[in-house]
């Protein structure tokens, strides 16, 4: 056996410690979408990866896929509130690709949705080529003019939550921003179970 089977050579350690922190985050992640977030969030050594090769480290440290579904965990806890638009549940999924006529290449698509945690009803949902600060405050001002101001407005720790712009919309419209902690995404299944409805239909 080679001594060095195993190791990194095709991209740095650091990009393999993010993508598994992506991973124990969003399991429901495909190797490829790991790969795409890395390089969106200018990971070092991200544009180095490739499915394969990321696919086989997972399968060494036991980041696949299935034995993520040998591990019973409890991956979610619903959040209980009184009444509706006291608290909104707002995340964003990796949809199918879709041909950009302004690239004039298949890119892939993301769902950006709000869904009211008392009622489970979906205040606003819709597909962007980017996830980004742009699309988060599209979705979230067509939800408020459909509805109203929430009372919360809760979301995981991603880059695109974490802009102090979206703070100072909460400041100034009147609602509170809140953030699951890094690797915890309790409250947030009820929306990941409509997710997997969109993506079985």
């Amino acid at each position: 056996m080679r001594q060095d089977q195993g190791t990194l050579k095709a991209f740095p350690p650091e990009a393999l410690d993010e993508a598994v922190k992506l991973r124990l985050a969003r399991p429901e992640l495909s190797a490829d979408s790991v790969i795409d977030l890395l390089r969106s969030n200018r990971v070092p050594g991200a544009e180095q990866m490739c499915v394969s090769t990321l696919n086989r480290h997972f399968r060494r440290l036991g980041k696949d896929r299935p034995a993520f579904k040998r591990v019973v965990r409890k991956r979610y806890y619903l959040l209980s509130v009184e009444g509706a638009h006291v608290l909104w549940i707002c995340d964003v999924w990796d949809g199918p690709f879709l041909y950009d006529e302004t690239t004039g290449k298949k890119r892939r698509l993301c769902l950006v949705a709000i869904l009211d945690s008392y009622t489970r009803y979906i205040m606003h949902a819709e597909f962007y080529f980017n996830e980004n600060r742009p699309c988060l405050e599209d979705t979230l001002l067509k939800a408020i003019m459909k509805h109203q101001v929430p009372v919360n407005f809760y979301a995981d720790n991603a880059k695109v939550f974490r802009s102090p712009h979206l703070k100072r919309i909460g400041a100034e419209l009147g609602f509170t921003v809140k953030y699951s902690k890094a690797g915890q995404p309790q409250g947030r299944g009820k929306l990941e179970l409509w997710f997997r409805t969109v993506a079985e239909k």
